[in-house]
């Protein structure tokens, strides 16, 4: 009778070096945590009226309920932002330091240097140079934001795309599209019939 050869797989030398730690799992539950969509909510309101600030200024209909809730709901949102941003660092600190982990950092900073620079312009004064250069900070920063975080996002659900075999986790499209489209539609409602 022939004997049953048994091997024992041996691990290589860059498999022991460089462990590859597993990837967080998307959970539906995480994609679909009230304090991830209000982020994204307010993420988005700050955006929409920020445009319409930058682009139609003055000229837009309500302009200063506008600047008002742009400001009011910026501020709302720093206590948000910040539980969140902690709860997702403490769960992706042990994971490795690759580009979607270094594009996320950036999207913090750029969040961080636009919050910091936004403050100060509830009190206008366009005749001041460094209300003018703190303006144009917020303006940079806040650009900044708008191109990495989609970036970061667009990585992560690359990467969950590829490992889900080309399904998004449930919950995602809500998250990122319809709760903050919905949302800023009616806070901005309700700052135009009560301010």
């Amino acid at each position: 009778m022939a004997q049953a050869l048994h091997t024992k797989r041996v691990q290589s030398v860059e498999e022991i070096v460089h462990p590859e730690r597993p990837l967080p799992k998307a959970s539906v539950a995480r994609w679909s945590s009230p304090l991830l969509r209000l982020f994204f909510a307010l993420l988005v309101f700050e955006t929409l009226t920020g445009f319409a600030i930058f682009f139609l200024g003055r000229f837009l209909p309500f302009a200063e309920q506008t600047f008002q809730a742009h400001w009011i709901v910026g501020i709302l949102m720093v206590p948000f932002s910040t539980l969140y941003l902690w709860s997702h660092y403490k769960r992706i600190k042990i994971f490795p330091k690759q580009l979607i982990y270094q594009l996320g950092v950036l999207s913090f900073y750029t969040l961080l240097m636009t919050t910091l620079t936004g403050i100060p312009l509830i009190w206008p004064n366009e005749s001041n140079s460094w209300y003018q250069a703190l303006d144009l900070m917020h303006l940079f920063f806040s650009s900044l934001f708008l191109i990495v975080l989609p970036t970061h996002l667009f990585v992560l659900l690359r990467r969950l795309l590829l490992r889900a075999n080309s399904s998004l986790p449930d919950g995602s499209v809500a998250t990122l599209a319809w709760y903050p489209l919905l949302f800023s539609t009616v806070v901005y409602a309700l700052f135009l019939l009560f301010l």
